[in-house]
């Protein structure tokens, strides 16, 4: 299914393919080296073309998460701006960066399913800020603003959902 709607993308020219003959980054000598590209994985023509789309540029690790807490609705940060720049983890990892910032480290993690969460529960929903290569939203500066969230819920990848318990119980 996925493999039928790829060749028709690349038939449009929509999507490169290997006989694009895109510049491909860095070469990297070495028999075990796979011999598979960005164009040849289906990447949009654009991204491909760009030097600084390639997968391995230390930006590309650094995943901009933004933290919806479960209970309020509202953002309650953005690790784009959380103690420094936006770092090379994960969701679970981001979430106990931003409880010890508000003294509220010790907690234990669960990632779960969106609607598994009660609403009274606590907990957060993680959003992936940076989309596609590219910031989808600005900083958050109001965490509040109704417009806003809607923003992050709508133009932001959803990645994850994240129960926290208390180190109490």
């Amino acid at each position: 299914m996925i493999g039928a709607e790829l060749a028709k993308a690349q038939e449009r020219g929509d999507v490169a393919t290997a006989a694009d003959n895109l510049r491909r980054g860095p070469e990297v000598p070495s028999a075990d080296t796979v011999t598979a590209t960005l164009p040849d994985l289906g990447i949009p023509r654009l991204q491909a073309a760009t030097s600084d789309a390639h997968p391995h540029t230390q930006e590309a690790l650094m995943a901009r998460f933004i933290i919806i807490d479960n209970c309020s609705g509202y953002v309650f940060v953005d690790t784009g701006d959380l103690d420094g720049a936006a770092r090379d983890e994960t969701p679970l990892e981001a979430v106990a960066r931003f409880d010890a910032t508000i003294g509220a480290g010790g907690r234990s993690y669960e990632e779960m399913a969106r609607g598994e969460l009660r609403s009274n529960e606590t907990g957060y929903h993680v959003y992936r800020a940076d989309v596609r290569g590219a910031e989808a939203i600005p900083l958050v500066d109001d965490g509040q603003d109704q417009q806003l969230i809607e923003s992050v819920e709508r133009e932001c990848q959803y990645i994850t959902t994240i129960r926290c318990t208390s180190a109490e119980g």
